[in-house]
Order: structure tokens, then sequence, then C-alpha cells
């Protein structure tokens, strides 16, 4: 299951780390938080797996973190039986790379 929460884009300074810049464009500051969360087939249990800030998403960028995500799954003996997502234009962008 993935999905974006939108945030205020600001910095935060904590413990000597500096927060707010995203993970898609380092130079910029975070305006969404793209969220992949697991969720058990056979109960009820969810899981956070990646929680990453970005400015802009599309659909390569989302394509490479849920591969990357797939593939720590399989290496950890899970597999994925679906992948949800609403219908807005960068996921039916990122379902098209998908089927190719």
């Amino acid at each position: 299951m993935l999905d974006e929460i939108y945030i205020k884009a600001s910095l935060t300074y904590q413990g000597g780390v500096v927060f707010g810049y995203c993970v898609d464009q380092p130079d910029k500051f975070a305006a969404t938080l793209l969220c992949i969360m697991v969720k058990c087939f056979f109960t009820s249990k969810k899981f956070l797996v990646k929680l990453l800030p970005c400015h802009a998403l599309n659909a390569k960028f989302l394509f490479n973190c849920v591969q990357d995500v797939l593939a720590s799954l399989g290496r950890s003996g899970a597999s994925a039986t679906a992948i949800v997502k609403d219908n807005n234009r960068v996921n039916q962008a990122f379902f098209q790379n998908i089927l190719l």
C-alpha cells in the first residue's frame, strides 16, 4: 500500500542533524512524504516499511522505491500479492511502468 502525505515544507535541526530535505531532489525542501506500508494477507497486521520525504513525486522515483521494497521483501522471504494506490496521474504512470 502506498500513499502520499502532504507536509509543511520546513527545516528542523535536532541532535546535530538537519531534517526537511528531500531524497528525490536533495537541494529542495520536502513537501510530501511517500509512505510504503505492507499489510499481511492472513492477519490484520500492517507495517510501515519506508517513509521518504519528497518534493515532487514522479513515476520513475516511485517505481524505483517500490522495486527496492519488493527486493527487500524477497530477501526476507516474503512476497507481494498486490500493490494498492489511488488513481492520480503519477500512480497511473507508475502502473504503466510496471506493465512494460
